[in-house]
């Protein structure tokens, strides 16, 4: 799940770069696809029996829930990469 996740981030990070102002709609479909994956990451480790449900890329998936993991920590998360793009620095007012 965590290789999924970074290969997402890593897709974003692409978009972003060649898009820096997300005008494009393969920018916006990168960013849902990893806030998809996220989403999935936090369900599957908020339980350890079971499946869940989660959408990922237009396809409702059933994914093995997996328990507790160290990098579904959401301070791991929440700090952006210090090579992504500023969307404030790009736009004009």
């Amino acid at each position: 799940m965590d290789l999924v996740l970074n290969t997402a981030m890593l897709h974003v990070h692409a978009r972003c770069a060649v898009d820096p102002r997300a005008a494009k709609s393969e920018t916006w479909e990168a960013v849902v696809t990893a806030m998809q994956i996220h989403s999935a990451l936090y369900a599957v480790t908020s339980t350890n029996e079971g499946t869940v449900r989660c959408r990922i890329v237009h396809k409702v998936r059933t994914l093995p829930a997996i328990g507790p993991r160290t990098y579904a920590s959401a301070g791991n998360r929440l700090t952006p990469p210090s090579d992504l793009p500023s969307f404030a620095a790009t736009t004009t007012a």
